[in-house]
């Protein structure tokens, strides 16, 4: 072989390399403008993408519902589920009330989820009362009185019941929306007692962290993990609003409560002496408000309030970390809460209560 006929080698095989390479990154590029739903985790999950996208039916399932939405508050009481309790029932514009349940807890003072079922109970009718709301009494229901045994066996519950019931007659373009800021115990009892719930309810669920977190220990996903695994397993549509790296950013001052909160009304003079009475210092506090963010998503035509996308579901793990695989269901996680917006809002209903 001359070296002239050598030299056309090298270019000919070089011309072909490039094509090769132009051609991969083409087809990469039109692969990744499908693949737009996807998590990457980089710090305690992994990565995985997908070329499937989601039905128009789940796409519509996830959005933010248009108009007078029927909604279910599932809370275990907590001082911040109190905020959100009471700031639900103040838009009334927008979310109709049609039952609250009381879920499980267990903390450092209550060490039977029985016991945080009836302690959830109390401060429920308690908010209920001092917002006047007496219309809604006889619709509080007492949620399970243990956490699941495991992920196959419900645990029966007058909330869990009451939940199938008022299902019924939802579906397609109407869902009842539950909002779920405890653990996921009522919600995947109901699931596994009649899994057809899923084709008639949305979930918005209050739990977990955030992809970026070091792991996922986080109260309302450790209590009942067999809970929160039924839920995200199921084909029923699922928001999550994920905790420490996106809710925690929704606190409230002292400052903030003592200038926006009116006094004259008995829920939000509650509401600010429940917050001092157990901050370090009765005068200078903050209050992270995780749950009013869940209540948030609801109100949030426009994205007033947060931001959120699409992506392939997780898998919450009993090690504390997510696992993930493109098996999944697509669900929808919000990753960024506007806090000033969401505030004021929140105090601009408040301040409706006489």
């Amino acid at each position: 072989m001359d070296a002239k006929t050598k030299k056309l080698n090298i270019i000919t095989a070089i011309v072909v390399a490039l094509v090769l390479a132009i051609t991969a990154l083409v087809t990469a590029i039109a692969v990744s403008s499908v693949s737009s739903y996807y998590i990457v985790v980089n710090k305690n999950g992994g990565a995985v993408s997908t070329t499937r996208t989601p039905t128009k039916e789940e796409v519509e399932a996830l959005k933010v519902p248009e108009g007078v939405v029927d909604v279910v508050y599932d809370t275990d009481g907590s001082t911040d589920d109190l905020f959100a309790l009471a700031y639900l029932l103040a838009s009334g514009e927008k979310l109709n009330c049609k039952a609250v349940f009381a879920a499980p807890f267990t903390d450092g003072k209550t060490y039977l989820p029985s016991s945080g079922v009836q302690k959830s109970y109390k401060a429920i009718n308690g908010v209920l009362s001092l917002c006047m709301r007496y219309d809604l009494t006889d619709s509080v229901y007492k949620g399970a009185d243990s956490f699941l045994p495991d992920e196959e066996n419900a645990v029966d519950s007058a909330a869990a019941d009451r939940l199938i019931e008022l299902s019924a007659g939802y579906g397609g373009d109407k869902r009842l929306f539950v909002v779920c800021t405890a653990a996921l115990t009522n919600v995947a009892s109901a699931l596994l007692i009649d899994p057809t719930l899923a084709e008639r309810v949305t979930v918005v669920w209050l739990g977990g962290n955030s992809f970026n977190s070091e792991n996922n220990r986080e109260n309302n996903t450790y209590k009942d993990v067999a809970a929160a695994r039924v839920v995200f397993a199921s084909p029923v549509p699922l928001v999550q609003i994920q905790c420490d790296g996106v809710a925690s950013g929704f606190y409230m001052t002292s400052e903030e409560a003592e200038r926006s909160l009116s006094k004259n009304s008995a829920i939000n003079k509650y509401l600010c002496e429940l917050v001092r009475s157990n901050a370090a210092d009765p005068y200078e506090w903050s209050r992270v408000l995780w749950d009013v963010t869940a209540i948030g998503w609801v109100l949030n035509e426009g994205s007033r309030f947060t931001e959120e996308t699409i992506a392939l579901a997780p898998t919450p793990e009993y090690n504390d970390k997510y696992s993930f695989s493109d098996n999944a269901k697509f669900y929808k996680y919000v990753y960024k809460i506007y806090r000033e917006r969401l505030l004021a809002d929140m105090f601009e209903k408040l301040n409706t209560y006489d």
